[in-house]
């Protein structure tokens, strides 16, 4: 049928050579629109009668959002909820970690599964580290005895003070650790730090090494705290004032297990930092004297004579760096700056004084005599548009009153 309408076309086309006029015109018109017409209609024929008829279409898929071999869901939420773990680990934000644990586990992988368990093992350990003890550390026997109930007590250089080392566990808690497991031994490393200050100002440090094995397996219970006495402190060599000591230690575990009701379960801690002890040591007849009750009384009366006083200045000036108040610590600023400025006599135990008092954050950062001055005067300077910086002596009977 096609092709017998394009042969009429053709012959149409051919037979109006011989018209002449408009009639030819009409002609090439009416056969140029019929060739138009019929060759699509004729190819739109020729595909549908080629086109197999007993087959149906193919439907067309779309894949939107993952490819074919994409993770499923459920195994895609473990992953997030297991970066979470990650990203809370490093925070060690050990409540997300909890409340992300709760999650329901089903349709994780095996893989995932035994990540799941790992971080368990890992909060439940921070857990036992953070919260898992009554007292963990060092401290003094009888402390209410040795300076009146003072919590860190001051003591004196020659006085007696007994130390323990005591890990206590929570109530309903217990745990052991192995003496020995495999090649790791369960040992104690103890060092007591000490800072002696001199008359001169000068400040020597030390530390005392003090290391152990653990002689049995350690079972920590509320009922039964680890207890072990500690060697009595060193004595101050001659010449120190006073003394700054601080007790600290690591206990290194060969292996730690929390017991449960439903039984033993492994701890990783393979050590547990010891809270450390603090303490001061002066002269014998400190606590008698002015010098702790009344330090600001006691350093006005040596600045003017640093070179007579100086033990005097050196112990006041502590006493008001820990136990004064603001007001009381830039009244003893002036007086020591102003005591440098005078006279050059005991000038490196008013500059270690200033030290105390100022502290290390505040003070200048070269710590001569002529950079104690600048700094004196630009802080004053500053401190114009506020008022003046007292200076001055204080009157009989003030410290007592703030």
């Amino acid at each position: 049928m096609a092709k017998a309408t394009i042969d009429k076309t053709i012959r149409t086309s051919a037979s109006v050579r011989a018209i002449d006029g408009p009639a030819r015109a009409r002609a090439v018109g009416r056969a140029h629109r019929m060739f138009v017409f019929a060759v699509p209609c004729a190819l739109f024929v020729g595909a549908c009668a080629s086109a197999p008829t007993d087959t149906p279409p193919k439907p067309l898929v779309v894949t939107l959002g993952r490819e074919p071999d994409a993770a499923p869901p459920a195994q895609r939420f473990h992953e997030s909820v297991l970066a979470g773990l990650r990203e809370a680990w490093v925070e060690r934000d050990l409540e997300r970690m909890d409340n992300l644990l709760s999650t329901s586990r089903a349709g994780a992988t095996p893989e995932q599964v035994e990540s799941y368990t790992s971080y368990d093992v890992l909060v439940a350990s921070a857990f036992v580290e953070t919260a898992g003890f009554q007292f963990k550390g060092f401290r003094f026997l009888n402390v209410d005895t040795l300076d009146g109930g003072r919590v860190p007590p001051d003591l004196e250089l020659s006085q007696e003070a007994p130390l323990e080392l005591r890990i206590q566990a929570q109530a309903g808690a217990s745990y052991r650790i192995p003496r020995q497991e495999a090649d790791a031994v369960t040992r104690f490393v103890i060092t007591t730090h000490f800072e002696d200050y001199h008359v001169d100002g000068s400040v020597a440090r030390s530390a005392t090494p003090y290391r152990f094995s653990a002689q049995r397996d350690l079972v920590i219970t509320d009922d039964e705290p680890f207890v072990i006495p500690l060697p009595t402190l060193p004595n101050a060599p001659d010449g120190v004032l006073f003394r700054k000591l601080r007790v600290e230690g690591v206990l290194f575990c060969a292996a730690f297990y929390e017991t449960l009701e439903s039984g033993t379960e492994a701890r990783m801690l393979p050590r547990l930092e010891l809270e450390s002890l603090s303490a001061m040591q002066f002269l014998a007849g400190f606590r008698t004297s002015k010098v702790r009750s009344a330090p600001l009384e006691v350093l006005t009366v040596a600045t003017q004579e640093p070179g007579r006083f100086a033990p005097h200045l050196l112990t006041a000036s502590f006493f008001v760096a820990r136990d004064g108040v603001r007001a009381d610590k830039d009244r003893a600023t002036g007086l020591l700056v102003e005591a440098l400025r005078r006279s050059s006599a005991a000038a490196k135990a008013i500059m270690a004084a200033l030290l105390l008092v100022v502290g290390e954050d505040e003070a200048p950062k070269l710590r001569d005599r002529d950079a104690w001055l600048r700094w004196w005067d630009l802080r004053r300077m500053d401190a114009v548009k506020s008022g003046p910086v007292k200076s001055g002596p204080v009157k009989s009977g003030a410290a007592k009153s703030k």
